[in-house]
């Protein structure tokens, strides 16, 4: 008679970690040097070499089975009810239900998927995930010490790697990105497929872009529409502002008249806050700002030129590398220019002298890459050049209020916090990530941090001031979630910082007064000399 007997295990109890305790320390092993083969070698010092005191064992490893997600949309034209059932009426519906439920297909469909998910439960459920392994251990992070982490990337898809010319955030929480990429000397590439598609992002799946926008020519610049999430903007290097649906099938469906815009790169897009959401305005390196609507983009509404002389003659007018708009203020903007100068300009202005008020010279010595309004002192704003980051004041146009040190290496982008009125960053051609505190040191930054072998181009931080996306010339998009210190504004951190704007206008204010009249002096002092040595 055959005897058997079952022994049955848990699960969840195959694979538990080992509770290691203290022991005394034991020999395993000595091996005593032979001097006869000594002289075959030759002596390192120091030399050093890891050493395992436990036996090696093999290793098997369980995992869950992982499922590739992928977002498909569909129109629905008519609803996804049918004809004969009206999906407002609750006892319409209700009955429709009642039937699909007694359906047999549909109640073998349901068995089908509860197999499958119940086995995917169980698999779950045999080991716990969230096991936190070191919980006990004392954290060797500093809490207080700000940072950066990084938590996606996003690769250029396409086979020729392309550096990345804009970046924007979907409007509709920070769970998308679109990002565009241009070659300057692309001469050579127009040979390749797909050169010139730019990709939406989902920030949580990093492997596969959401969808592929098809552009005509390179992008320079991508800008999607505050009051509509499905729509994006984008300025091609041929001049054309082209727009897309993002429901569609990533084609341009409207883009205005290669004769009838720029005549050169469109470096910046701005929407206007209008009741339409229809409205933007476009800048570009032949010196115009367009106004246009996109309900008829073939041709634009108004136009405008950078001429810092304020004559709007169009053979004085100044290329612009970027713009800059706060939607409070909807009848002014500021533009960054190629050579060095910002202008703020009126767009309803009534004279062409009004329409450029002011021009703020400085002493920066190449292009503004990027100009923005402190979000809690409009009248104080941020430029960026290669070699410096200014503050400047619509107070007072003589010059900046504050400028940093000349970098070693050149800065490309720099934007504030929107949270933290002190806090600002700035992106590097070294690769990396600096970030400053003005309240805290104006002369380095809090804190520097690498990101990528090869240059930075341009930054892009979302309103809620957590997320920040950087991007560069190796084709390479980096998701960062900032530390609760670089979010959550300190108690008189708004006054200190105004203090600190209302300080440094005042002491440049000074400064000027003292040079005015050193300079009357300087002037005066000849002639007094020549009328003592004619009394003579």
């Amino acid at each position: 008679m055959e005897i058997t007997y079952v022994y049955t295990r848990l699960r969840s109890n195959f694979g538990r970690h080992y509770k290691f305790k203290d022991s005394e320390d034991k020999i395993l092993c000595d091996i005593k040097p032979d001097p006869e083969i000594s002289q075959s070698f030759i002596d390192r010092d120091p030399v050093d070499r890891g050493v395992q005191c436990t036996v090696e064992q093999s290793v098997q490893e369980v995992n869950t089975e992982r499922r590739k997600m992928e977002t498909k949309s569909v129109n629905h034209v008519e609803g996804g009810w049918p004809r004969d059932v009206h999906y407002y009426d609750p006892d319409q519906v209700a009955r429709f239900r009642k039937k699909i439920e007694k359906d047999d297909v549909y109640i073998e469909t349901v068995k089908k998927l509860a197999e499958t998910m119940e086995r995917y439960i169980r698999q779950n459920n045999s080991l716990d995930i969230y096991e936190d392994y070191f919980g006990g251990a004392e954290s060797i992070l500093d809490l207080n010490k700000p940072t950066l982490k990084i938590i996606n990337l996003f690769n250029d898809q396409n086979e020729i790697k392309r550096p990345v010319s804009s970046l924007s955030w979907f409007t509709d929480g920070p769970k998308k990105v679109a990002v565009s990429y241009a070659d300057p000397e692309c001469q050579d590439h127009f040979f390749v497929s797909n050169f010139y598609n730019c990709y939406i992002w989902d920030v949580e799946s990093p492997h596969n872009a959401e969808m592929t926008l098809r552009p005509q020519s390179q992008v320079a610049c991508l800008e999607y529409n505050p009051k509509d999430p499905h729509t994006i903007v984008g300025g091609q290097y041929n001049g054309q502002v082209v727009l897309w649906d993002c429901r569609g099938k990533g084609t341009p469906y409207e883009s205005s008249d290669a004769l009838k815009g720029h005549k050169d790169v469109v470096r910046s897009l701005v929407w206007i806050q209008s009741k339409t959401g229809c409205e933007l305005f476009s800048a570009s390196l032949d010196g115009q700002v367009l106004w246009w609507d996109t309900r008829k983009l073939t041709e634009y509404t108004e136009v405008m030129y950078l001429d810092p002389t304020r004559k709007q003659e169009a053979t004085k007018s100044i290329g612009a590398q970027c713009l800059e708009f706060e939607s409070t203020i909807p009848t002014k903007f500021m533009a960054g220019c190629v050579e060095g100068s910002i202008l703020i300009c009126n767009r309803k202005a009534k004279s062409a002298v009004e329409k450029v008020s002011t021009v703020y010279t400085g002493v920066q010595k190449s292009p503004v890459y990027s100009l923005q309004r402190n979000p809690f002192f409009l009248k104080n704003f941020l430029s960026c050049s290669a070699y410096q980051i200014r503050f400047w004041s619509e107070d007072w146009k003589e010059s900046s209020i504050w400028c940093s040190r000349e970098f070693t290496s050149h800065a490309t982008f720099s934007c504030w916090s929107p949270t933290r009125p002190s806090v600002l960053y700035t992106a590097m051609a070294n690769g990396m990530i600096s970030c400053w505190n003005v309240l805290l040191n104006q002369k380095e930054p809090v804190f520097k941090m690498p990101i990528s072998k090869q240059a930075l181009r341009c930054m892009k931080m979302f309103e809620n001031g957590k997320f920040l996306v950087v991007a560069g010339d190796d084709g390479m998009t980096t998701l960062l979630r900032a530390s609760d210190d670089l979010v959550v504004a300190e108690k008189n951190e708004k006054k200190e910082l105004g203090e600190f704007f209302d300080r440094e206008t005042k002491r440049e204010k000074n400064l000027e007064a003292m040079r005015r009249e050193k300079r009357k002096v300087k002037s005066q002092s000849p002639k007094e000399s020549s009328v003592s040595r004619r009394n003579s």
